[in-house]
């Protein structure tokens, strides 16, 4: 491919301008490539992005040593790829993007930092993102796409004593408010099948904060979602590290999902403070892996909690729960901790491993609907 190189970061103006400049000059002069030097970009307009395939190149995150960080002073979606959300063919898409070895950091603003609306066959290559608060990547209405070896790291809010306004959090339970990576397939109103064939590989999703979700996969037209070799990991998530609603489609293969203290409310535990989240939230809030509606949930998930503090890690610490649709083949491996798997009907869930129940459990039975015994792995919903 042919490429441009631009090494040095701009001492003065827009970097985002000046981005977006570059990639203009670089399709002008018949090259698909720009490479950008190590330093801070900093973005007061989105980069612009062009309909045909491109490619944009970073020299790595600070994670590796001195590498390319977009950031921005003013907010706006750092990286928009925008065609069309109710496309229906790839002639009315943003083609083949690719990202390549660069970071994106939020700075404390509140739009996303990459919105990939109308895109087709994009790849995202050793992307890392950063920013407290905020969703890093929304997608919709993106058909055959894949993420590789990628990193999302603290993004989401919600207010877990919001009120359930919206007709997903009614259904779910819960409040959602903004998700790190968000998959909408609601959007489209021409009946287009919206975000199908999304590829993961590699991927960590850590330290989304305040109960926010993870990773959100929402809509009835999403299809064919594949997870491979990932991880979700949340220390104080009361929210689940993977809600999935109305999917056709999710599979996972040797991914891995952590949580301590997962979904302590409403119970009151010994040990906690009064005033915290965990004593004043009073809605449930399944831990893991939550599926609303979808068909065909298949694969092998292995993960749990640690036993550590009992006060700080019962009663869910791991928590897989299905309602409604169908799930194929869903295997959990559990590695260590109280575990609670859930099938609201017409699912089917399996698990494996070394599955242990501390002795927290004689005396606090009365957390459980029903008398849980070591080695019973499937209790219905309190």
């Amino acid at each position: 491919m042919a490429r441009t190189e631009h090494h040095e970061v701009p001492t003065t103006g827009d970097h985002g301008a000046a981005i977006s400049q570059y990639i203009r000059d670089a399709m002008r002069d018949g090259a698909n490539e720009t490479v950008l030097g190590a330093g801070e970009w900093v973005c007061q307009t989105p980069i612009e992005w062009p309909m045909e395939p491109f490619r944009l190149i970073g020299q790595g995150y600070p994670g590796w040593g001195k590498g390319t960080i977009l950031t921005r002073n003013a907010d706006v979606c750092i990286l928009p790829m925008k065609g069309g959300v109710n496309a229906t063919s790839p002639s009315d898409m943003v083609v083949r993007p690719q990202l390549e070895n660069l970071q994106f950091d939020g700075r404390g603003f509140t739009a996303p930092l990459l919105d990939l609306t109308g895109v087709y066959e994009a790849r995202l290559l050793s992307v890392h993102t950063e920013g407290w608060y905020v969703c890093h990547v929304y997608i919709a209405n993106t058909w055959d796409s894949r993420f590789e070896d990628c990193t999302f790291m603290g993004g989401g809010f919600c207010n877990p004593a919001a009120v359930l306004g919206s007709g997903l959090e009614q259904r779910v339970g819960y409040s959602v408010g903004v998700p790190m990576v968000h998959v909408d397939s609601t959007r489209a109103t021409s009946g287009a099948d919206t975000s199908n064939n999304l590829y993961w590989r590699g991927c960590r999703f850590e330290s989304s904060p305040n109960n926010s979700v993870m990773l959100l996969m929402e809509g009835g037209n999403g299809v064919d979602h594949f997870f491979s070799q990932c991880k979700w990991e949340g220390l104080e998530a009361m929210r689940p590290l993977v809600l999935a609603v109305d999917q056709a489609g999710v599979d996972f293969a040797s991914c891995w999902m952590f949580g301590a203290g997962m979904g302590r409310a409403p119970y009151d535990m010994e040990g906690v403070a009064a005033g915290t989240p965990y004593k004043t939230v009073t809605t449930k809030h399944p831990g893991l892996l939550h599926c609303v509606e979808c068909h065909h949930v298949s694969g092998l998930i292995t993960g749990g909690a640690p036993d550590g503090n009992p006060a700080e890690n019962a009663p869910f610490d791991a928590f897989i729960r299905l309602h409604g649709g169908e799930a194929a083949a869903l295997t959990f491996n559990v590695t260590g901790g109280l575990t609670r798997l859930q099938d609201g009907g017409g699912a089917g869930i399996r698990h494996s491993g070394n599955v242990r129940y501390p002795e927290l459990l004689a005396s606090r039975a009365s957390y459980w609907a029903s008398g849980l015994a070591p080695g019973v792995s499937m209790v219905d919903e309190v």
